[in-house]
């Protein structure tokens, strides 16, 4: 390249005819185009990269599908859990679940949730049609007892896991449980006489086994704020009999302990993992009950209101979207999102979670906005929208609106995406695949 450079500066002479000049250029030219394609396809050799890895898994993996029920009564199970040797999925409102890239061949999958009976099922597979399939549970024993009270607590340390440097070996606490208390999440949702929940707080030291009370991770989410409280934060469950399952720090996802074991009389015994993404510590844990009365527990603050609440009526209203598939003649469980003011763009909203297909309601400023819609599911898969959908509205300060987004699953272009990589559109046979009986 330095060689054609320096030619690109050489001047006529009588011994450099013009048209040497213009040849050299021209093969610098020549040169030079394969380097600047290069360049502007690296990210488009990258994608097709991935994409040839995903084609492959197509060839030699499908997804299984289907819809786990309960075995009494018919009804859907959601947050049930569908997992195989290397992949999973959860069930949603409507009992379906998709897990990807199961092998060819039969397949052993495991279905669980507690308060029913773990099942396994088998599925075979044949690239690249899904197996559909259904789940059967049957529930499992009623809770034998109740968790509440105030509990002396000895975790011991078997494995520091990796990256962290214990300065003891065991962790002296309490752990101090109540039916009356506060659940750390906004809501436990419908109850359900197969599982006891029970919240409470603990103190238990737990830097000498990580450095600080809560273990340090490449990542963690938080759900929720963050208060004077959260490190001590304690949710408990006890199912299918004398099974129990605790979880200290609940609303973060790695960082915390949870701990598995058997309520005998007024002890629990079992064992204790760090949440984390690889290789975190574990151990075992012994619980005695020294009073039924959890004692006196400090409430944690109220949650912070959120801003778009305290808006005014006078200058806010709120917003209730909807919506409707022309194919499937039904309204949809899903997300959207709003543009506002300024082309100001905010997601993700949930709809169909309330009577007649409508969503909870977001406040927002009076006002010219529209609702989005990015993407919706057919059958097992998503569908990106290759345009999204928008649904322009008023709204009035101090008033409701309500907007249904109409459109047909099967009449949309889809968008060219990591898990559709071919941007192939909902079909027919996908949304067939929905009536498994």
């Amino acid at each position: 390249m330095g060689a054609l450079a320096a030619e690109a500066h050489v001047r006529p002479t009588a011994r450099t005819p013009r048209v040497r000049i213009l040849n050299n250029a021209l093969i610098a030219l020549v040169l030079t185009m394969p380097l600047v394609g290069c360049a502007r396809s690296a990210r488009d050799r990258e994608l097709d990269r991935i994409f040839a890895h995903q084609a492959a898994l197509r060839d030699t993996t499908a997804s299984v599908v289907g819809v786990v029920v309960d075995d009494a009564t018919g009804l859907p199970v959601r947050d049930a859990s569908v997992f195989g040797e290397f992949t999973g999925g959860d069930t949603d409102s409507t009992g379906r679940f998709d897990v990807p890239h199961v092998p060819a061949g039969t397949q052993s999958l495991r279905v669980a949730k507690r308060g029913y009976v773990q099942t396994s099922i088998q599925a075979t597979v044949h690239p690249p049609q899904e197996t559909q399939v259904l789940v059967r549970l049957r529930r499992a024993p009623l809770p034998c007892c109740v968790l509440d009270g105030r509990w002396r607590i000895v975790l011991t340390l078997d494995s520091a896991g990796s990256d962290q440097k214990p300065t003891a070996r065991t962790a002296v606490g309490v752990v101090a449980l109540s039916r009356t208390y506060p659940s750390p999440f906004e809501a436990r949702g419908a109850r359900d006489d197969q599982v006891s929940a029970v919240s409470g707080l603990h103190w238990v030291d737990l830097a000498p086994f990580f450095g600080s009370q809560i273990a340090s991770d490449v990542s963690t989410t938080v759900f929720g704020s963050v208060d004077s409280l959260f490190a001590r934060e304690t949710e408990a469950v006890i199912f299918h009999g004398d099974s129990v399952h605790i979880d200290f720090v609940p609303r973060i996802s790695h960082g915390g302990l949870s701990l598995a074991g058997r309520l005998h009389g007024d002890t629990i015994d079992g064992t204790w993992i760090q949440r984390a993404y690889c290789c975190g510590a574990d151990g075992t844990f012994s619980m005695v009950r020294e009073s039924q009365d959890a004692g006196h527990l400090p409430l944690p603050p109220p949650p912070r209101v959120r801003v778009r609440d305290t808006l005014p009526d006078s200058v806010a209203g709120r917003v209730f979207v909807r919506v409707w598939d022309e194919a499937r003649q039904r309204y949809l469980t899903g997300r959207h999102g709003f543009r506002l003011a300024r082309n100001k763009w905010i997601s993700s909203f949930e709809h169909g979670s309330q009577p007649d297909g409508w969503g909870v309601p977001y406040k927002t400023h009076a006002g010219r906005l529209q609702v989005l819609l990015e993407e919706f599911q057919c059958g097992s898969r998503r569908i990106v929208l290759d345009k999204d959908i928008a649904v322009p509205f008023r709204l009035r300060p101090g008033a409701d609106s309500y907007v249904t987004v109409r459109f047909n699953a099967l009449r949309v272009n889809a968008a060219r995406t990591y898990d559709n990589t071919d941007g192939r559109s909902c079909t027919q046979s996908d949304l067939d695949s929905e009536r498994i009986p």
